[in-house]
């Protein structure tokens, strides 16, 4: 430490030793609140992969039953048309997703390698 201090700013070393842990205090925090928050990413991450894994499954299904009407003539060309464009949709919502989902994992990786000490 600085050895002249002006009159008035005398720092004890207690008060500087105080100042430290204090210091060291707020890092740890941080640190935790920064594990916490990637925690919580995992988790929403697991679940985001729950939801696109069994909506690609209901669109797939969707898919196949809608071609299976068309070529068995049960359903006219207008409601084939109407359900292909319902289904696109999806496909669409799903993509979107899994986008969210990617974006949300390199957020936690982010926050992991933040901390190389955990």
């Amino acid at each position: 430490m600085n050895d002249t201090i002006p009159p008035g700013r005398e720092i004890s070393r207690q008060a500087r030793e105080g100042g430290r842990e204090f210091g060291q205090m707020r890092a740890a925090e941080a640190r935790a609140r920064r594990m916490e928050r990637a925690r919580e990413l995992e988790e929403v991450e697991a679940e985001g992969r729950e939801q696109a894994r069994e909506a690609r499954t209901r669109i797939e299904a969707a898919e196949e039953r809608l071609e299976q009407a068309r070529t068995n003539r049960e359903i006219a060309d207008e409601e084939y048309r109407r359900q292909r464009t319902r289904i696109e949709t999806a496909r669409v919502k799903l993509t979107e997703l899994e986008e969210r989902i990617r974006r949300s994992a390199e957020l936690r990786r982010r926050a992991e390698q933040a901390d190389p000490e955990e």
